[in-house]
């Protein structure tokens, strides 16, 4: 993997990466100021022959004896003797012994930690006046190179090694998941590439929405909703209606828009198209053949009832339509079944569009794993899958795809769906629409 891949994967999982990093930093945070206080009291003491004999059998012996030396100093039995000597007032401090040899020489980092600066001091200079008076042998004396000095904060010294192990390895573990996440889940390519990897044309990137639109009809007639989200289904509407007349086919023409799995927009892709036809005066009528969860009338405030469910009951198509906000724009809404949702489909859905062949139709389908779905798109004229750009897979898409060939109708093409602002390519013209009523504003103060 490389830098720029690296780069693209941080850009993708920042959440996730940015949450690790956050988690081991603050646990590295937590463990320095959970813990007690401490004071550390230092000292350095060397052990020497009694008889000033540095000959190479006394040194030999010098590291024969400081095992057991260090030993004896961390023994309870030691810091029982220092308790007992100590100031009547910090014979109840908490005590902790540490005492190393540094490889090759006879010197000894001695130290005392305790709960107050005072006991540690008071304590490691009792530690070190036992051992210099009873060092434990006759042939050997305990000399104090360095006195016990200061106590200090055992915190303040593990700060920096804590902080920085701790940020160093959340920033490791950062990458490297974002890494892992972008190898595990591979990003779907954008429009320049998708038609070279799958053999279709990217219709439309849909920008993730800054803020949500309760009525999507409203939202694309009066302009009220995101700028960005309008004028990326308004480039979808072009490119579609290009798509349709280069294959020969004129705008009187039934479209069935569906994805791989649920969630993934596809009743907001289909309401907000069918706006942005309706805006251009044609005559659109939406159809939601997704009874199992139906959003559309929702999303066009209008009732559920009754929908393509009621036509199996006999109820005629025209009254079924629903007008809304655009004279040109109709709804024929799910309704409430009583049967199974394919039973219905294959049922109302040829009566349905034999009714409407002289208008765009544009039907709301449940997701392709569904009994329906495969029915409902073979009797359409042609197809658009809408696709999930964060969460859907590159394999799921292949999928999606070879299912739709099965059918034998033509896809037009895919509608990447929450597509990253940043990486939209109409973000220039977004800005400029979003800074133009600023700018009027100034003029008239002027």
């Amino acid at each position: 993997m490389t830098i720029s891949d690296l780069g693209a994967a941080l850009r993708r999982f920042w959440a996730p990466a940015l949450a690790a990093f956050v988690l081991i930093f603050g646990l590295g945070v937590a463990s320095l100021l959970l813990r007690e206080e401490r004071f550390r009291s230092s000292a350095v003491l060397s052990i020497e022959p009694a008889n000033d004999n540095l000959g190479f059998e006394a040194q030999q012996a010098i590291q024969l004896t400081i095992p057991p030396t260090l030993a004896r100093v961390r023994s309870p039995v030691f810091a029982d003797g220092i308790r007992q000597l100590a100031e009547p007032r910090f014979r109840t401090a908490p005590l902790r012994i540490i005492a190393s040899n540094e490889p090759g020489t006879a010197i000894i980092n001695f130290a005392v930690e305790s709960s107050s600066r005072e006991a540690a001091r008071s304590l490691a200079q009792t530690a070190v006046s036992r051992l210099d008076t009873r060092p434990g042998s006759l042939r050997f004396d305990i000399a104090v190179v360095t006195p016990p000095g200061p106590a200090t904060s055992v915190r303040a010294q593990r700060a920096p090694a804590v902080l920085g192990g701790t940020f160093v390895l959340g920033l490791i573990v950062a990458v490297l998941g974002a890494a892992a996440a972008h190898r595990l889940r591979p990003r779907l390519p954008r429009a320049d590439e998708f038609r070279e990897q799958y053999g279709h044309e990217v219709l439309g990137e849909i920008p993730r929405a800054r803020r949500r639109m309760s009525k999507a009809s409203s939202a694309q007639l009066n302009g009220s909703g995101s700028p960005e989200v309008i004028e990326a289904f308004r480039n979808l509407e072009a490119k579609l209606t290009m798509r349709a007349l280069a294959g020969g086919r004129d705008l009187s023409v039934s479209i069935a828009i569906t994805s791989w799995g649920k969630g993934e927009g596809v009743s907001t892709v289909v309401t907000n198209l069918a706006c942005a036809l309706a805006v251009l005066g044609r005559d659109v009528t939406v159809v939601d053949c997704d009874m199992r969860r139906p959003s559309v009338h929702r999303l066009l405030g209008l009732d559920l009832e009754p929908g393509v469910a009621e036509i199996c009951d006999g109820e005629p198509v025209a009254t079924l339509r629903k007008p809304t906000e655009h004279r040109s724009l109709d709804v024929v809404t799910a309704g409430s079944p009583s049967r199974h949702p394919a039973e219905i489909t294959q049922e109302a859905l040829p009566r349905l569009l034999a009714v409407l062949q002289d208008r765009t139709v544009i039907i709301d389908t449940p997701p392709m794993f569904t009994a329906e779905t495969t029915s409902i798109a073979a009797a359409a004229d042609c197809v658009v899958l809408v696709a999930d750009y964060v969460e859907r897979k590159p394999d799921e898409i292949d999928s999606a795809l070879a299912e739709l060939a099965l059918t034998g109708t033509q896809v037009l093409g895919v509608v990447l769906n929450r597509v990253a602002m940043r990486s939209s390519r109409g973000r220039e013209s977004f800005a400029y629409q979003a800074d133009r009523p600023r700018s009027k504003r100034r003029r008239r103060r002027a």
